[in-house]
């Protein structure tokens, strides 16, 4: 996976010793985290100024990151609508639960993330009713893996083929 520029979904301040939001659209911050290419990595933390919005939050803050010029998003959840905004505007969005923002960025570098199948979510439709569980991404062993762009999605049983939700090719079977 090559990301340049990826934001995380922080529960505090944003750094790296913070941990990863169980929600997106109502976070407290955003680390937005910069790759080199040694491998390296930089982070600075960003206010998300949706969290006390009344309604929306999720739209908003999802604005502010695909401004924030973001590759790829981490929270523990997503709704519809934040989902909506990142598929159209081509960020991809990978579920990870119960870790620090240090801890998320290592799995990431390392192909842990499981990306959200979007899709699936916006044809949903339960706008304005929050976020949707995503507990069938996390967290299992088998899973489809997409050699093009390196998204990983599970594997639904008696699911033999399924298409990237990012980039539309055939995924393989981890």
């Amino acid at each position: 996976m090559s990301l340049k520029r990826l934001v995380i979904a922080g529960m505090g301040n944003g750094d790296p010793d913070d941990y990863v939001s169980p929600v997106f659209g109502r976070c407290g911050s955003f680390c937005v985290v910069d790759f080199a290419e040694d491998g390296l990595w930089s982070s600075e933390a960003v206010h998300n100024t949706a969290v006390d919005l009344p309604g929306s939050a999720g739209v908003f803050a999802a604005d502010s990151v695909v401004k924030l010029g973001a590759d790829a998003v981490v929270a523990g959840d997503f709704g519809t609508a934040s989902t909506e905004v990142f598929y159209k505007s081509g960020v991809k969005q990978y579920v990870i639960r119960d870790a620090t923002i240090k801890e998320a960025v290592c799995k990431m570098l390392s192909g842990e993330g499981v990306c959200v199948d979007c899709e699936s979510i916006i044809s949903s439709r339960r706008y304005g009713m929050g976020r949707i569980s995503t507990d069938d991404v996390s967290e299992k062993n088998d899973l489809f893996v997409c050699k093009n762009c390196g998204c990983m999605m599970p594997k639904k049983e008696d699911e033999k083929l399924k298409h990237c939700p990012n980039c539309k090719n055939m995924m393989e079977s981890s």
